[in-house]
C-alpha cells in the first residue's frame, strides 16, 4: 500500500478527471454508498479534479448516486451508450438500439434460453423471463 500511495502522489498532479463505476465498485452490495467513499470522491472533486460516473444503469437509477457525491458534467451510463449532462439528465450523444433489433435479441436469447436485459431510452428495463423458468 506504501508503494501504491507513492505512485499516486507521483502522478496525481497530472490527473484531470476520476472515472468510477457504480455497482460492484463504489456501492456496497446493498446498493448504498458508503459514507467514507463519498467523502472520499468529494474529497476528489474539491481538488479541482472532475468525476464521471461510468455505469451500466441509466441515468435515472443512478441519479441519487450522482447528486449525493455532487458530481455534475457528462456521465457515462448503459455501459456507454448514451452520454448524458448532468444534473439536467439532457442526452448529449447515444447509441441505442432500435426497437426491431432488441425484438430479435430478446427472441434469439428466449429460443437459446439465455438471460438478456436492456434499458430502454426513456428508461425502462425490459428483461424478460427465460424459458425456463
Amino acid at each position: 500500500m506504501d508503494q501504491f500511495m507513492e505512485d499516486l502522489k507521483a502522478v496525481w498532479p497530472r490527473i484531470e478527471a476520476v472515472a468510477v463505476d457504480l455497482d460492484g465498485t463504489i456501492l456496497t452490495h446493498e446498493p448504498r454508498l458508503n459514507l467514507r467513499v463519498r467523502d472520499a470522491l468529494k474529497a476528489v472533486l474539491a481538488s479541482g479534479r472532475q468525476l464521471i460516473i461510468c455505469t451500466g444503469r441509466s441515468a435515472a437509477s443512478s441519479e441519487t448516486f450522482r447528486a449525493a457525491i455532487g458530481c455534475e458534467g457528462p456521465m457515462v451510463y448503459y455501459n456507454g451508450a448514451m452520454i448524458v449532462d448532468t444534473p439536467s439528465l439532457a442526452s448529449m450523444d447515444s447509441f441505442l438500439l432500435d426497437a426491431r433489433v432488441l425484438k430479435i435479441a430478446f427472441d434469439l436469447a428466449r429460443e437459446e434460453d439465455l438471460y438478456l436485459h436492456c434499458f430502454t431510452d426513456d428508461g425502462s428495463l425490459w428483461c424478460p423471463q427465460r424459458s425456463g423458468g
